[in-house]
């Protein structure tokens, strides 16, 4: 029992001593122990040098970022697709023959293209150089430029002019993919970037069902000029919204710069007026001879923080200096992406050129039967010219044709002059004296034909024109309407990779369906088109946010961009030389886009080989947090709180 008293003793003098000499400590000391009781919550203590710098991706602003993205983006789809559906109109403005006007009209998409064979190359690298949103200014001038020399060529009836204004508008409306890309990976963490992407081609893809719904009949109720003038109105439209992007990307430079220089401030006011933090208990060897521990703790913590920021700004600096030769780092799942992405939509943008003329032709303007004869073949059929009792056409049984969806039957002959006819000074003509007549002859953009002599067959094609736009907008309204729940559903599910060859795939079906079952009509084809249309855009832009790194994407995306325009300069002009073999699309033109088709298939089955081969599957697996050859992703704690802070003080009028 002494013993025991003792010891109780001695231990309560220990304490005494131990207490003395850490005078003043006691409710440091019961703070350490706490928290050693809650070690495993220790990393969630809101203390400042815990917190991850300030970033883009942090900021709500990124959703307004998207929307005026998405406007630009759908104002340069309404110009660079509207002559598409507009062929027939300058087929009647231009009045060529067959042959030539097919050559001329497809090199208004070559034309776009060529230049963007090597510009984006160089865009992309001036993205990475002068940064994304200087260059998407610059991009949204030669735009406006293009446009407005592209009107004025329409208007003089001039190809060349024409085909100047495409290649400048072309510079601007290919680079302005890549700054779009480069911000929206900016902005967005990388669990919602294919979301962001599949939100900006959605709207994008939006401006061109617009365009093929509105631009026929502007034309027709009109002129062709000024369906294209509205297209002139547009472009300024879209240099508003690149400006409004600029100012809020200088005011996310701000509060960034702000907000960080105000992190390290306040750590180290901090730092000299409290006590760092211990994630364990502290023991009498963590303490000197004041009874303070040691700063090793804050000055790592603080010294990451640091690291981290550097990092950052470092990181953003090495996107300046890409180089041409930097192409040699991208690995083969980058190869197999850009073969995939060359054929797949050389299957789909080059269709949609001449989608107008392959519809008119295969369902809703087609000739009539030969057996089909005018009543009065030397005749008029619809107008002030016509008979009083009118032109009717009957086929060898006396039955009325040629039916609904065919083109009213032509006079095969005409003979009307200025001496024999009471004269309209609008005709364009000094006469119209033709002994063989065709289709080729006739331009419905010439009053004559179009109010005096064969009205009925210029208002069956200019409703024919427009019904058409509609139908060809399938693929484009679909893309704009599934974009966004694809790229949504692929950040959730992954498959991206698999996706690469479901659309090929389905792309391979509606074109063979276009070739031959042309009873069937066009719009389920179409439909297939519009699924494999959206399903493809949604998935292989994010692919390569997701294969490459960060400072290399600007050169990535210009690479692809680049070789993609080989295609789309080749495309057309390889589908006019087809149609001129017997002045028909089908089959032959259909089959070649097949064909597209089944190459891109390949290239999406050498996507997942590479992808299960060399990168463990990730691109078919859901997003884990790291993008391009294991970059890390930004912390996005305490984004509420960011949130709030950040968007104080924005002006977004």
């Amino acid at each position: 029992m002494n013993t025991d008293a003792n010891k109780d003793k001695n231990a309560a003098e220990d304490m005494t001593l131990v207490t003395q000499q850490t005078e003043g400590t006691e409710p440091f000391l019961a703070s350490q122990q706490q928290q050693g009781k809650q070690a495993d919550d220790a990393a969630e203590i809101d203390t400042p040098a815990r917190k991850a710098p300030l970033t883009r991706k942090d900021m709500n602003a990124k959703y307004w970022i998207t929307a005026l993205l998405s406007l630009a983006l759908a104002g340069n789809h309404y110009c660079c697709d509207e002559p598409a559906p507009l062929y027939q109109q300058f087929d009647d403005w231009m009045k060529e023959s067959s042959s030539s006007f097919e050559t001329h009209f497809n090199l208004l998409f070559t034309t776009y293209s060529i230049p963007n064979i090597f510009l984006p190359l160089l865009g992309g690298k001036a993205v990475d150089r002068y940064g994304s949103w200087q260059m998407l200014l610059v991009f949204a001038v030669c735009l406006v430029i293009g446009q407005f020399i592209f009107a004025l060529g329409v208007q003089e009836k001039n190809w060349v002019i024409m085909y100047i204004g495409r290649v400048i508008f072309g510079f601007g409306g290919e680079n302005i993919y890549t700054s779009k890309a480069i911000i929206i990976s900016e902005w967005f963490p990388d669990h919602q970037i294919a979301f962001a992407f599949g939100v900006t081609m959605s709207m994008g893809r939006l401006g061109t069902v617009i365009a093929n719904l509105s631009a026929p009949t502007m034309a027709n109720d009109v002129d062709l000029p000024f369906a294209i003038w509205v297209g002139f109105g547009i472009t300024l439209i879209i240099i508003l919204c690149s400006f409004v992007v600029v100012k809020l990307e200088k005011l996310a430079d701000r509060r960034i710069e702000a907000a960080n220089a105000a992190g390290v401030l306040t750590e180290a006011l901090l730092e000299n007026e409290y006590p760092p933090v211990a994630t364990t208990p502290l023991s009498l060897s963590d303490m000197d001879d004041d009874g303070r521990q040691y700063q090793q703790t804050g000055m790592r913590l603080r010294s990451e923080s640091i690291a981290s920021e550097a990092e950052l700004h470092l990181q953003k600096s090495d996107t300046k200096g890409s180089k041409l030769s930097d192409i040699l780092k991208f690995g083969p799942m980058f190869w197999a992406i850009t073969v995939s992405a060359f054929f797949v939509y050389g299957s789909v943008f080059p269709f949609n050129f001449i989608a107008s003329g392959i519809l008119l032709e295969r369902d809703y303007f087609k000739d009539p039967p030969s057996t089909c004869q005018l009543r009065f073949p030397d005749k008029c059929t619809g107008g002030t010219l016509a008979p009083i009792r009118g032109n009717p056409s009957f086929d060898e049984d006396g039955e009325s044709c040629p039916g609904k969806n065919f083109a009213p039957v032509l006079p095969s002959s005409l003979n009307i002059t200025k001496d024999n006819t009471e004269w309209d000074d609008e005709w364009e003509e000094d006469e119209y004296v033709f002994e063989s007549m065709d289709s080729n002859d006739v331009t419905c953009a010439d009053s004559f034909w179009a109010d005096a002599c064969i009205k009925n067959y210029c208002d069956e094609q200019d409703d024919a024109t427009e019904k058409t736009g509609v139908i060809m907008s399938i693929p484009y309204f679909m893309g704009a309407v599934l974009a966004a729940p694809i790229g949504y559903l692929s950040d959730r599910i992954g498959q991206r990779a698999m996706m690469a060859v479901i659309s090929p795939v389905l792309i391979v079906v509606a074109h063979f369906q276009l070739a031959y079952a042309d009873s069937e009509g066009p719009i389920f084809p179409l439909l297939l088109q519009g699924i494999a249309f959206a399903i493809y855009c949604a998935i292989i832009w994010p692919c390569v946010a997701l294969t490459v790194e960060l400072k290399y994407q600007g050169l990535a995306y210009g690479l692809i961009t680049s070789l993609m325009n080989v295609g789309l300069s080749a495309y057309p002009l390889i589908a006019a030389q087809i149609y001129n073999i017997d002045d028909s699309y089908i089959p032959n033109v259909e089959l070649f886009f097949a064909f597209s088709g089944v190459i891109g298939l390949f290239g999406g089955w050498a996507l997942n080989y590479f992808d299960a081969k060399v990168n463990d599957c990730k691109l078919n697996k859901v997003f884990t947090g790291q993008r391009g050859h294991g970059n890390n992703a930004n912390a996005e704690a305490d984004n509420d709180d960011i949130n709030a802070q950040i968007l104080e003080g924005y002006d977004f009028s």
